[in-house]
């Protein structure tokens, strides 16, 4: 996932090919085209549902993205785009946002209304914080903010996110995990490598759903994390969890 695409460009008559294409199927895969601005016509195909433009060039997503209401797949990963139209949010059918590898820093609190979203892929930009809405997200199974400069997560997090099975957030500089998370009822994956944690709420450990917790390389000690209250509970909840897969 951290290899940067290759840049052979198709060549015209591909090009139009694909387009025609996407009209019959609802399916247009572009990358890796030197394509520098997402072309205004494809946004008015009434019938897309995916949408790959990874790879490319491409630095801002324009308004008019709001016409694809039918879109549940959204892939602009690997290109240089700084910052979300409000527009954006207001895909209310998609599923999947892969936005990784870009130059974003904000998430807007808008991000709440994508309410029927499964996937949201954000890793590798240059966020800093989180909304407190980014709760709102209860179709969410996977959250990936990895690879950031996230300071903080929202205290109330957990309080929501009610499908969520994964929250990534390796390689940022968060200091606290907060409690709330041991409330989400279906997360199972957290992982918190390569941060600046210096606790770990206990609660997370004894009474939640997380079976696999990644935490090397931060300031609390591994050993010090392995003595926590809870510590037996959540291993035999991984026990458990291993002994489902071997099955």
């Amino acid at each position: 996932m951290g290899n940067t695409p290759s840049s052979n460009k198709i060549t015209s008559n591909q090009f139009h090919s694909k387009i025609e294409m996407s009209k019959k199927t609802g399916v247009l895969t572009l990358p890796n085209s030197k394509i520098e601005e997402i072309p205004i016509y494809i946004l008015s195909f009434p019938n897309l549902k995916s949408l790959d433009l990874s790879g490319n060039r491409i630095t801002r997503i324009p308004p008019e993205i709001k016409q694809l209401q039918n879109l549940k797949i959204l892939n602009l990963s690997h290109n240089s785009i700084t910052e979300l139209p409000p527009e954006i949010f207001e895909l209310k059918n998609l599923k999947t946002l892969n936005l990784s590898y870009n130059k974003i820093s904000n998430i807007s609190i808008d991000i709440q209304k994508l309410k029927n979203l499964n996937q949201l892929l954000l890793y590798n930009n240059e966020i800093t914080s989180i909304p407190n809405e980014i709760n709102k997200l209860n179709s969410i199974t996977q959250l990936d903010l990895s690879n950031n400069r996230i300071q903080n997560l929202p205290d109330d997090i957990g309080n929501g996110l009610e499908s969520c099975e994964e929250i990534n957030v390796t390689n940022n500089v968060i200091v606290h995990i907060p409690t709330s998370i041991a409330k989400m009822p279906r997360l199972k994956n957290l992982k918190l490598n390569n941060n600046s944690i210096v606790d770990f709420p206990t609660e997370i450990l004894s009474d939640s759903t997380v079976c696999f917790i990644e935490i090397e390389n931060n300031v609390l000690p591994e050993d010090k994390f392995r003595s926590l209250d809870g510590y037996e509970k959540y291993c035999e909840r991984r026990k458990g969890r291993i002994d489902q897969f071997m099955k």
